[in-house]
């Protein structure tokens, strides 16, 4: 909403926008189930190269091939949710990263291991910049608040993914991945409900509409550069009017206008 002048002629500052909590939690939330879905099976590595007989070589290979999907791609998913991107990825990376991170207690060979948690890296890659658009067109007048709760999350639920995965995997076996499934996929489906309170930016105005910019749609410097220069012409009293024959006083030395034409 634009300000409305005061009675002073100076315009008032604008209304702070409220922050809205169920989507910067929501997102929140997201990053924190992702992040410890991504770092259940680092932890197990060096289990995992016990009982395969892996080499130092072949786990880090591993941890590389994930790296590269879920940290190095996310420039390039960026580009492409800015333009394909849809607020329902959000819940789809989620389901995605969970389904695939499960499979690998089904499926705990190395071959299997680096298919899946390669391609699980993808959906971290989704979900980060989305999530992090999302908390902030809905964090109002608060956006450093909005991306501080929502990088705590992911960073919570990266630390706890070992407290979580070694004492699961320990006690009942590869398997018992499967058990944090539901978490996901039950977080995943409350976008349903959530949809309807995601911020929604305005269209942009497309290019051929545009006119040449105007004072008004200049940035602020040129506002308040023209803003000093009238205040500066208005404390030099009649000596500045806009009469064709008025002088013109430049430091402090006045400067007669040449007089009209006699006809």
């Amino acid at each position: 909403m634009p300000s409305v002048p005061s009675s002073g002629g100076v315009a008032d500052p604008p209304a702070p926008l409220p922050l809205r909590w169920p989507v910067v939690l929501w997102a929140t939330g997201a990053h924190f189930i992702l992040d410890l879905h991504m770092n259940i099976i680092p932890p197990l590595l060096p289990y995992i190269a016990q009982v395969q007989g892996l080499s130092l070589a072949e786990t880090g290979l591993v941890l590389s091939a994930q790296s590269i999907t879920a940290s190095f791609l996310q420039p390039l998913a960026g580009l492409a949710l800015d333009r394909w991107g849809r607020p329902w990825v959000l819940a789809a990376s989620l389901a995605y990263t969970a389904v695939l991170v499960s499979l690998i207690g089904f499926f705990p060979a190395y071959s299997t291991l680096l298919v899946l948690f390669t391609l699980a890296g993808l959906g971290s890659s989704l979900l980060h910049p989305l999530g992090s658009v999302t908390a902030t067109r809905a964090a109002g007048s608060q956006p450093g608040l909005a991306i501080s709760i929502y990088s705590t999350g992911g960073n919570l639920g990266f630390a706890l993914g070992p407290v979580v995965a070694v004492p699961l995997v320990t006690r009942l076996g590869f398997r018992a991945l499967a058990y944090l499934l539901p978490f996901g996929l039950l977080y995943a489906l409350s976008f349903l409900w959530l949809e309807r309170a995601l911020p929604h930016p305005e269209p942009a105005v497309p290019r051929k509409e545009c006119g040449r910019p105007v004072l008004a749609d200049r940035p602020t410097r040129w506002g308040a550069l023209a803003s000093s220069t009238w205040s500066r012409g208005s404390e030099l009293g009649p000596s500045t009017s806009s009469s064709p024959t008025s002088p013109i006083t430049l430091s402090g030395r006045v400067i007669p206008s040449p007089s009209p034409a006699r006809s």
